[in-house]
């Protein structure tokens, strides 16, 4: 039970401690004992009010040693118990009793008679805040009762800017003061509208609302209970859902019969202009005006976009699921990268690209493939060594359209991946600052680290990347513009490292989406044509080729080449020649000796070794001998 009437609470816990105390030889105070319960329960429930009335008062009168005393003591409270020094008074009273009771041994003068005036003034002070409570006062509780609505309905009573859904007939608010609204409801075809809607109340009031059945209402009569939209920028109506009921006009205003809403603004075609809102969706609240700001742009044919040829200068200034396209960040054999803004913030939009030599079964395959894992991706990317991905947009229906060759489609809604900004650009970058020395090798050892680490958790989670490369390796931060303050940068800040492009990542034995032939392994594209399934191997064996690249400045892998010309011979249906040259490479591979400049040290010359030869079959090995 939560104490709502805290004077009343208190002032009896008070007035048992002091019957407790002046009670010894005395049988006058019982019914004042018997009070005691129902005025702490009245503190928590007024309904108890009345009976502690009658009992406090009961029990003052019959305490009181005299009929004067009740009389004076009646006559002194009607003056002071609405103010604070009708509580001090009682306060001091009782102390001086207390005190005089207490040295009763030293004083030895008869009490009997004198012990009993505290008592009844106590209670007779309780009998006074039950008269204040039934008036409202010292409560922080105000009561809402309602009549007229049908049995269960939910109605919504808003009190200083807090909402609370009601099922009953009444309700409680804990609160001294505050503005309330009760709104009119809609319950079937027919509306429901209070008697006042509106008002201010303080504790221990009770509101009583009286609803009316009417077949219309004026929405403009309740300001406060009505959701405006209004366009900006926008010559002619707008169009927009609202819990997926659709509205148009200059000016939609609408009744909800839910404290909130969700709403979506359509796309306003007019001529050639496109008018777009700025901002699509959002929630509005009762007594809410929202403004919604469309951006006119000039809609190109689409003649003009060709999505086997595709010009991503196209993206600039357009708005891809309400990032803002600013820049061409880079752009790989599979994808573009894009730089949108949203919010004030930056976000990486990699967009995948349409692959001609696909047939469109494969590629809306591949992509169904990356949207159904798409939340466990998003999950797995809540790593500190990880680029962080907020979002994966595949519609199949879109990507039906884009791979028919609609150009307007891939420009407005490509499939796409929302990735956390990376403005340190990539570890490639750094290879322009390659030279054999220690420091350059413990740049690298840095680096290596943090890749092995994140790839620890893409392992120990049951995935596998598939994508190790230096342009997939980012720095969150901005670097110096030399070797010597990069290694200090990084070395008090390693956590800027972090491993991105989680897009072509796979379930260990799922499909295998990506192949970069510089630093996948044979089996990757041997598993990949043949439906084997992702290994974590192939990780390792694409960190070892990572590790030489990194340690010699820029080299890659002797089978590049012969991988290339098996991606190829597979594209054109010639899987036993791809199989063979699949065959060529692991046998160039067996032969590889692996040459390595002569100071690297022999930790990262182990790891390039171990992971390339097979001799390294875990990330855990990787890290021991980076640690």
């Amino acid at each position: 039970m939560k104490i709502i009437n805290k004077k009343l609470f208190y002032s009896s816990i008070a007035n048992l401690f002091l019957i407790l105390i002046f009670s010894i030889g005395f049988h006058k105070e019982l019914l004042g004992l018997i009070s005691i319960p129902f005025s702490i329960l009245s503190s928590t429930n007024r309904k108890y009010l009345k009976i502690a009335l009658v009992l406090a008062f009961l029990s003052s009168i019959l305490e009181f040693p005299a009929i004067e005393y009740p009389v004076v003591l009646l006559l002194s409270f009607v003056v002071l118990f609405n103010f604070f020094v009708g509580t001090l008074i009682v306060s001091i009273t009782d102390l001086v009793f207390l005190l005089t009771f207490l040295g009763y041994e030293i004083v030895r003068v008869p009490l009997n008679s004198f012990l009993l005036i505290p008592l009844a003034t106590t209670s007779a002070y309780i009998g006074f805040l039950c008269i204040r409570a039934l008036k409202g006062l010292d409560y922080n509780v105000i009561t809402f009762k309602v009549q007229g609505l049908p049995s269960g309905t939910t109605w919504y009573l808003t009190f200083n800017n807090g909402t609370y859904p009601v099922s009953g007939e009444y309700t409680e608010i804990i609160a001294d003061k505050g503005t309330w609204i009760i709104c009119p409801i809609k319950v079937g075809n027919q509306y429901y509208v209070p008697d006042r809607y509106v008002g201010e109340s303080v504790g221990g009031d009770i509101i009583n609302i009286k609803f009316s059945k009417v077949t219309s209402i004026d929405p403009i009569k309740y300001p406060e209970c009505i959701i405006t939209f209004v366009g900006r920028n926008i010559p002619t109506d707008i169009v927009l859902r609202v819990d997926g009921k659709k509205y148009s006009g200059k000016e939609v205003t609408i009744f909800p019969s839910t404290v909130s809403v969700n709403w979506i603004a359509e796309d306003i075609v007019i001529g050639d202009l496109l008018f777009e809102p700025k901002v699509k969706s959002g929630m509005a609240s009762r007594g809410q005006r929202v403004e919604i700001e469309f951006e006119p742009r000039l809609m190109r044919k689409k003649s003009q976009f060709d999505v086997y040829n595709w010009d991503p200068m196209n993206w600039i200034g357009e708005n891809v699921y309400g990032y803002k396209i600013s820049e061409i960040i880079g752009e790989g054999g599979g994808s573009y990268v894009l730089k949108g803004e949203k919010d004030n913030k930056f976000y990486a939009i990699k967009v995948l690209k349409v692959q001609p030599a696909k047939s469109q079964t494969v590629a809306l395959r591949d992509f169904i493939d990356l949207f159904k894992e798409s939340n466990s991706l998003i999950e797995l990317s809540n790593h500190e060594g990880l680029v962080k991905l907020f979002g994966i947009f595949i519609d199949i229906n879109q990507i039906g359209s884009i791979m028919r060759g609609d150009g307007e489609t891939y420009l407005r809604y490509p499939p796409s991946i929302v990735m956390e900004f990376m403005e340190g650009g990539t570890v490639k970058d750094l290879l322009k600052f390659y030279y054999t020395d220690k420091k350059w090798y413990d740049l690298v050892r840095i680096i290596l680290l943090r890749v092995s680490l994140a790839l620890s958790h893409i392992h120990k989670s049951g995935y596998v990347h598939l994508d190790i490369k230096p342009q997939n390796i980012f720095f969150s931060e901005k670097l110096p513009n030399n070797i010597s303050d990069i290694l200090s940068f990084l070395s008090m800040k390693p956590q800027i490292v972090k491993l991105g492009d989680l897009g072509s990542t796979t379930k260990i034995g799922g499909k295998i989406m990506q192949i970069t032939p510089e630093y996948s392994s044979p089996k990757q594209i041997e598993n990949a044509i043949l439906g084997l399934g992702a290994t974590t191997d192939m990780d390792i064996f694409s960190f070892g080729i990572l590790a030489y690249h990194l340690l010699t400045g820029g080299k890659v892998s002797p089978t590049a080449k012969l991988i290339d010309e098996a991606i190829e011979l597979y594209n054109n249906n010639r899987l036993k020649d791809s199989l063979l040259k699949i065959d060529e490479a692991k046998k160039v591979l067996e032969n590889w000796n692996i040459d390595l400049p002569s100071d690297v040290p022999s930790p990262l010359e182990e790891i390039v070794k171990g992971c390339i030869k097979g001799k390294i079959n875990s990330m855990e090995e990787v890290i021991k001998k980076l640690t």
